[in-house]
């Protein structure tokens, strides 16, 4: 661990824990591109070369009220970790939550809010509530972990400390005030157990993180766990492999009671994909019984006890098939007894799938249910492949398209409106005009595909209805330009200069009317070792069945036309728009 010295502001280094000394801890959000780093602290003359940086006033703050408090030596992440060591790093970001509970005092510095004002923190409107340290996801646990904070505003007057403050930081950010009294560090870890997941993962559901990874890796210190970091692998999959490694030590059944989003119709593993699932989890309460798990090449292995119902048509399911509901052992803290259960869908054996994930349903059996081998059933659950495409409406009239866990490089033309461009999760509006094009093209990079590639996304609106059509460009790199893609291509999807290699299939195949009551799914899949074009292992499908099992016809082939089943990967879904 390194350490700045608040006299010398030269950093030391102290290995082993048990010989480090006393220290003061910032907390903080980073001015982009200002910060003092931990390549400008190597040099000697490091205090007078970057005084110009945004950062330095806060770094030379920190270290006057650390000596105020008698501390000779301070941590603040960005210039007591070397991000170039990816190692250091590592250590750093499993080790943070043992950072803040270990320091003597945590100075949470608050940059906008302004000193000048003598606003009481406790109303209403103040910009103490507003601030944006409460919306990050690392200032969680630098919240929690520390026995002491103080708060700071921009010119480092007191605003006061977390003990003080707790009824209007829990009403901020719906940390229950016992957690925000002034505490013995090495007692933090048993008040955290008095929590279930599905409340920790609450306090986080609105928070985020620069990097999308980090919205994983920023709670490990809150669930007492450790796991390598994989930057490159996406917000969904971080989770995923967090909440896998959550489960190794806990029973606490409340992970799996997470909401999607409303109106979500897809089919779902137990997982939730982002700590936003739990935005209305905070009252549920774990139960006691003892469970155990098992991940395999089948999914989720648990027992649970399944109630056994058959939908009417009056049921929002509207189906024929049998579902089942399995009653979780977590419950609502304000109807306890009531255990909840989720919805799910018998495929085959004793394998399932969580339809409705959108919903949660309250079930008054007692815990006999949870010991009776006549109602416990072993089952396993797979987390199906994740969608990095999705579409929501428009604030005006057209398609607005928003990626997850994927990079546009360029688009064409240049007019479409794009928001958060070199973000992974960027969103482009694709507006309905008489005098523009009814489709776009985009130079991506996704982790799934691990490659550039070219997508071209149009809606055909010539004979009255909307037709979703899809086409890919597999050889992008050999590509002149994006013009030159979009100029081979015409409103409705025809090619007019079909020289450029696609995998796309004919046009009444890749067509898809978008309706009122239907949502429609397009596939972009792995085809294995059955390739339809030279150096391609992609093909492009349409349905109205995220599930469903298909056959994709090849119409590049001059013999009659290869068949092969499949099941979807990664999907677009378009929904109809109210214009």
């Amino acid at each position: 661990m390194h350490l700045l010295n608040t006299s010398t502001y030269r950093l030391q280094t102290f290995p082993d824990v048990k010989k480090r000394p006393p220290f003061a801890i910032l907390s903080h959000t980073w001015y982009p591109e200002q910060e003092i780093l931990f390549k400008h602290v190597q040099g000697q003359e490091w205090t007078t070369q970057y005084k110009a940086l945004k950062g330095y006033f806060k770094l030379m703050r920190a270290c006057e009220q650390a000596k105020t408090h008698g501390l000779e030596y301070v941590w603040v992440d960005s210039c007591c970790i070397d991000k170039d060591s990816s190692a250091e790093l590592s250590e750093a970001i499993n080790s943070m939550y043992p950072y803040y509970r270990d320091s003597v005092v945590c100075y949470a510095y608050l940059s906008d809010v302004s000193s000048s004002s003598e606003q009481d923190p406790r109303v209403t409107n103040s910009k103490f509530r507003s601030s944006k340290w409460f919306t990050r996801g690392w200032t969680l646990q630098e919240l929690i972990a520390p026995s002491k904070v103080i708060f700071f505003s921009d010119m480092w007057t007191p605003i006061g400390t977390k003990s003080e403050l707790r009824n209007v930081i829990s009403e901020v950010t719906r940390i229950p005030t016992t957690l925000l009294r002034v505490h013995y560090p090495k007692a933090q870890p048993f008040k955290l157990s008095n929590y279930s997941i599905a409340q920790k993962m609450s306090w986080a559901a609105k928070r985020e993180t620069t990097r999308p990874e980090d919205i994983a890796y920023c709670l490990m210190g809150v669930f007492n766990v450790n796991m390598p970091l994989l930057y490159g692998e996406g917000e969904h999959r971080a989770f995923l492999r967090l909440q896998e490694e959550i489960i190794k030590g806990s029973t606490d059944q409340s992970i799996f009671a997470w909401k999607a989003q409303k109106g979500s119709g897809e089919a779902r593993g137990l997982f939730a994909r982002t700590p936003s699932e739990f935005m209305e989890s905070g009252n549920i309460i774990g139960g006691k019984i003892q469970n155990s798990y098992r991940i395999t090449n089948y999914g989720l292995e648990l027992r649970l006890p399944l109630l056994r119902f058959r939908t009417s048509k009056n049921n929002s399911l509207q189906s024929r098939t049998q579902f089942r509901g399995g009653v979780l052992d977590c419950f609502d803290k304000d109807t306890p007894g009531r255990y909840l259960a989720i919805y799910l869908k018998h495929e085959s054996g004793n394998h399932y799938v969580r339809v409705r994930p959108d919903l949660l349903f309250d079930q008054g059996v007692n815990e006999y249910y949870f010991k009776g081998e006549s109602y416990m059933q072993g089952i396993f659950v797979k987390e199906p492949p994740f969608f990095p495409f999705s579409c929501r409406n428009p604030p005006t009239p057209g398609i607005k398209f928003t990626f997850n866990d994927i990079h546009i490089l360029d688009h064409h033309p240049q007019s479409l409106h794009i928001s958060k461009k070199n973000t992974p999760t960027p969103s482009l509006l694709l507006p309905f005009k008489e005098d523009s094009s009814n489709f776009f093209v985009m130079e991506v990079k996704t982790q799934i595909f691990n490659k550039t590639l070219f997508i071209v996304i149009g809606v055909d609106t010539s004979d009255g209805s909307e037709d979703l059509w899809f086409d890919l460009i597999v050889d992008a790199e050999a590509e002149e330009s994006l013009k030159e893609v979009f100029t081979s291509f015409e409103d409705g999807g025809q090619r007019v200069d079909k020289r450029m290699k696609t995998i796309a299939m004919d046009y009444d195949e890749v067509t898809k009317v978008i309706t009122q009551t239907e949502n429609i799914t397009l596939a972009v899949y792995d085809t294995g070792n059955y390739s339809p074009l030279e150096g391609s292992r992609y093909l492009v499908n349409i349905t109205s069945d995220l599930r469903e099992e298909g056959i994709v016809k090849s119409v590049h082939q001059e013999s009659s036309p290869m068949q092969t089943k499949h099941k979807f990967g990664q999907v677009l879904k378009i929904m109809k728009l109210i214009k």
